[in-house]
């Protein structure tokens, strides 16, 4: 018995003098692993994280800015469009495609600003980022949204008299009107008649509603002047007068293209008021804060680096 308790002495000491060095390795190794993840956590996590962070902000911000601009651009080139150029219908088609977009799909700031709090980054850049781009961000939803919901009714209004003035746009004369005078007298007197009448319901179509009173006298004046001449060159031909008739051809290819300017003129009449313009003017004032607001997260990014 005593032999017994002898030998369960023994086999205790032994086991703790085992015990206990394994007791201080693995808690020198919670302390290792705890003052490495300190490590981490203060001086290699918060330099990558946040050069990530403001990356992914700055990707956000300037998906936005491209969105804004491409909508910006579209309004752009629709001012510049000339009614001279050959390619204007077309041109112009492909245009009113993307200035439709700001109605049809306009800015789903939900989805593209989205705030995201910033976690193990630098100071400065945390400060900023959970703070100040907080509030800007929420600020430029609010201003976005209201930009697209108070253009939008312009955006359609040009739409509404683009589709009714696109006829005028689309006609020829010079391709209409083409035929020899003799050989082709009977077409032409048709085409003519034809043209002369789709002018004038177009004309009394657009004068139903209101716009910019001095670009609507002039269109509607105009509108008259190439219908007589149509009128002018139909009776000629009835009549059997082909010099006459010749006279009022080259009349109507000399200023239809004048005209075609002068219904476009009122058309861009739309994006001239002074409401237009205040929206216009809102949209490069977003445009101007989305670059301030990408220049200092690119401020801060260089901070970083340093």
């Amino acid at each position: 018995m005593f032999i017994k308790k002898r030998k369960l002495k023994i086999v205790s000491r032994r086991f703790f003098k085992t015990v206990k060095p394994l007791t201080i390795m693995v808690r020198t190794l919670v302390i290792l692993v705890i003052l490495l993840a300190a490590f981490l956590a203060i001086f290699i996590i918060p330099p990558i994280r946040t050069k990530q962070t403001l990356s992914k902000n700055k990707a956000m911000l300037t998906k936005a800015k491209l969105l804004l601009s491409e909508d910006k651009i579209a309004i752009e080139q629709y001012n510049q469009l000339s009614a001279y150029n050959l390619a204007f219908f077309e041109d112009k088609n492909n245009i009113m495609q993307g200035m439709m977009r700001i109605t049809d799909e306009g800015f789903a700031t939900d989805e593209v600003l989205k705030f995201k709090r910033a976690w193990l980054i630098e100071g400065k850049a945390a400060k900023y980022i959970n703070n100040d781009l907080k509030n800007n961000l929420a600020q430029m939803k609010d201003d976005i949204d209201l930009f697209y919901k108070d253009i939008a009714p312009t955006i359609d209004k040009i739409d509404i008299i683009n589709s009714k003035l696109s006829k005028i746009y689309e006609y020829d004369p010079r391709i209409d009107l083409s035929l020899d005078l003799q050989d082709g007298k009977e077409e032409l007197v048709e085409r003519a008649a034809k043209a002369a009448n789709a002018i004038e319901d177009i004309s009394r179509n657009v004068n139903e509603n209101k716009y910019n009173e001095d670009e609507q006298i002039k269109f509607s004046n105009k509108a008259e002047e190439i219908s007589a001449s149509l009128k002018s060159f139909e009776n000629s031909l009835k009549q059997g007068n082909i010099n006459e008739a010749e006279r009022s051809r080259e009349q109507i290819f000399d200023n239809y293209p004048e005209f075609k300017k002068t219904a476009f003129a009122l058309e861009l009449s739309i994006l001239q008021t002074d409401e237009a313009k205040r929206l216009l003017t809102i949209q490069d004032e977003i445009l101007r804060k989305l670059d301030e607001m990408i220049a200092k997260l690119e401020t801060l990014g260089d901070i970083s680096k340093t």
